[in-house]
């Protein structure tokens, strides 16, 4: 499919703007070259991500998550001892890294 090229009316919807077909006047057509599958190098990362992305255990650990990132510093003050300290700072590291 690389240098395929199709017509804005051969395309499917999501590939099309609103009033694109109008934007070049009546008798023009705008050719549209798809992405190949093969550019793609190694792995389909999109795959991955997105098997990851709606899997429960992400769901999980990222409301876990959330709720330590709103709550963990106050629990911090009202349960713990200045020791405990170490052990918070390890899951607001991970908290940053996990959002970022």
């Amino acid at each position: 499919m690389v240098g395929d090229t199709f017509t804005l009316s051969e395309l499917p919807s999501f590939y099309k703007r609103n009033g694109s077909q109008d934007s070049y006047g009546a008798g023009r057509r705008r050719a549209v070259v798809l992405p190949h599958q093969s550019m793609q190098r190694g792995c389909d990362w999109r795959s991955v991500v997105g098997r990851l992305v709606n899997s429960l255990a992400f769901a999980v650990v990222t409301t876990v998550l959330t709720i330590y990132a709103l709550l963990g510093n106050d629990m911090r003050f009202l349960c713990t001892e200045k020791s405990a300290d170490h052990v918070f700072n390890i899951l607001t590291i991970t908290c940053i890294v996990a959002f970022a």
